[in-house]
């Protein structure tokens, strides 16, 4: 499946691991405002949940990409220290910077001057810069950077209005068209590609479904259906999975007929959350 790819057998684990663990954040956040969740106890766990775990993995992805150039294992050791270290410095010394440059201009209610905006994007481009020089890919700058946001104020709406207008409008849909051109159907043109699709549906699934409805049963104790719920939306996929897909085909570690595959199966997974949630989730009125 993976024939014509030259890279690390760690780094393609790596990638494949990556892109099963990831949640949909923003689906996810639209199905449980859809369903009116959002607000109530398994909307704020799920999305807890749900962020903790893209971070995690998001480090896993960065790793995965320095592997992707051939290192050893002893590089990749290096490359994960370096990783931290980073978010140990972009928490600890900038966070704290940006907190108190955004305080000093929130206490005058103006802080959403061009120097502040001007700052966070500086600091995203050198965020991005620094960790592409590194060895892992800018997208994990770009992420830690995005944290790193002062929340008081008006200052993160501000700048997602703006962003999202950009990017929502113009950016997403040509990205969407790049990974649709990328996507190659015609390859799964055997039986054997078919039944390793629904495989891989079958395992993402339930390696994403039955952890989480049985972590939940054991540490809230609730109903089954309601643990199965939780389950359930931790196995939404969408977008995030097609930048960690891109990313792999970009550093050359999946292949053309596995991208076509995992964007099958996110395509999949994503269309019949929504439907099985109804089924399992009766919210008490």
């Amino acid at each position: 499946m993976n024939e014509g790819i030259e890279t690390s057998k760690t780094a393609f684990i790596l990638f494949i691991a990556s892109g099963f663990g990831f949640s949909a954040f923003p689906v996810l956040a639209t199905l449980l405002n859809s369903m009116n969740l959002l607000s109530e106890p398994i909307g704020i766990q799920t999305i807890s949940l749900a962020a903790v775990e893209d971070i995690v993995v998001w480090v896993v992805l960065a790793v995965a990409s320095a592997f992707s150039s051939g290192g050893s294992a002893l590089q990749g050791l290096y490359t994960l220290l370096l990783t931290l270290a980073f978010i140990v410095i972009m928490f600890i010394v900038i966070r704290p910077i940006f907190g108190w440059a955004h305080g000093y201009y929130l206490r005058r209610e103006n802080d959403c001057n061009v120097y502040i905006v001007v700052g966070c994007f500086l600091l995203l481009l050198i965020a991005s810069f620094t960790t592409e020089v590194m060895g892992i890919h800018a997208f994990f700058g770009a992420f830690v950077a995005g944290l790193c946001i002062p929340r008081k104020g008006e200052l993160v709406e501000f700048l997602s209005i703006r962003i999202e207008l950009i990017i929502v409008e113009f950016f997403l849909p040509l990205y969407f068209a790049n990974s649709g051109l990328k996507t190659k159907l015609n390859l799964l043109n055997t039986g054997r590609s078919w039944w390793t699709l629904l495989v891989l549906i079958i395992l993402a699934s339930a390696a994403k479904i039955i952890p989480v409805t049985l972590a939940t049963k054991l540490c809230t104790r609730k109903p089954w259906n309601y643990c199965a719920s939780m389950g359930v939306l931790m196995n939404t996929r969408g977008i995030v999975q097609l930048v960690v897909l891109n990313i792999g085909v970009q550093l050359k570690v999946i292949s053309p007929v596995i991208f076509a595959m995992f964007v099958l199966m996110a395509t999949v997974l994503t269309f019949i959350t929504s439907p099985i949630l109804y089924l399992l989730y009766q919210r008490n009125t």
